[in-house]
């Protein structure tokens, strides 16, 4: 967690919403494993679809920053 809190807290306060919750989302989904996959292709921290990572503009959902702010 320590390691991406920064990233949690700037990309909560651009979207007016409680770094926690936006962390616990990241916890629920991968407990924080940037590198997690799910068998259905989902991946990264944020477990982001490749449809939902390219609306984002996520070019490596492996990336736990790019994870983040998607």
């Amino acid at each position: 967690m320590p390691l991406y809190k920064a990233s949690f807290k700037q990309n909560a306060q651009r979207y007016d919403i409680d770094w926690h919750m936006l962390a616990a989302i990241g916890y629920q989904e991968s407990y924080l494993k940037p590198e997690s996959v799910s068998p259905t292709g989902v991946r990264g921290l944020m477990m982001l679809t490749n449809q939902t990572a390219q609306a984002m503009g996520v070019s490596n959902r492996s990336d736990p920053i790019q994870s983040i702010q998607g």
